[in-house]
């Protein structure tokens, strides 16, 4: 009788074990699931946010290259101003020549800001603002910022350049009057400063 008491109190323990080790698994698989299930959410959540190419009317989606701490697409509030985009890209880094942009200017759908670097060469710098050797803006390169240094072209007209030329570059300064809002008065106010080289 004993033995058999024994053996009962074995397989009793053994029973107890096993529907222990049971109860572990399941509650480690429901914590697994429940964890997969919130790191499945977040990544969801994340892709909506971090994906600039989904981005509502009130939005803007813009290209933000050169010395900032994280280069990349990013949209924005529409309005939005390039200093914004700046801070959006993680900030300037301590090479970055901020005074070669427009800070206050508004952001255009679809375009590229490059904060340029007080490294540049010389010949960089032409290359990022459009501006030649001999103090020419050059309207096929130039930046809204350059070309508002141009007599009588302000922020508007200077946007409705750059549009202008995404489509057709100019091939002579000449061809600057197509742009609407820029005549024959002000392009002879511009002829001596503008070029295409």
């Amino acid at each position: 009788m004993d033995r058999f008491t024994k053996r009962e109190v074995v397989l009793l323990g053994a029973l107890i074990v096993l529907a222990g080790l049971l109860f572990l698994g399941r509650q480690t698989r429901d914590l697994e699931l429940t964890g997969l299930s919130e790191t499945v959410s977040a990544e969801e959540e994340y892709s909506a946010e971090a994906d600039p190419m989904e981005k509502s009317e009130d939005q803007v989606v813009v290209h933000i290259a050169g010395e900032v701490f994280e280069p990349g697409v990013y949209a924005l509030r529409a309005g939005a101003r390039v200093v914004e985009a700046i801070q959006a890209a993680g900030g300037e880094t301590n090479f970055a020549d901020m005074e070669r942009l427009n800070l206050a200017r508004q952001l255009v759908d679809g375009e590229q800001i490059r904060v340029p670097s007080i490294l540049d060469t010389a010949e960089n710098a032409v290359e990022e603002t459009g501006s030649a050797v001999d103090g020419k803006v050059n309207i096929n390169k130039a930046d809204e910022a350059t070309l508002e240094s141009l007599t009588g072209i302000g922020p508007v007209k200077a946007q409705a350049i750059v549009e202008y030329r995404k489509v057709h570059p100019f091939s002579s300064i000449e061809e600057i009057t197509s742009v609407s809002g820029i005549g024959e008065k002000t392009f002879e106010k511009i002829r001596d400063q503008i070029t295409i080289n």
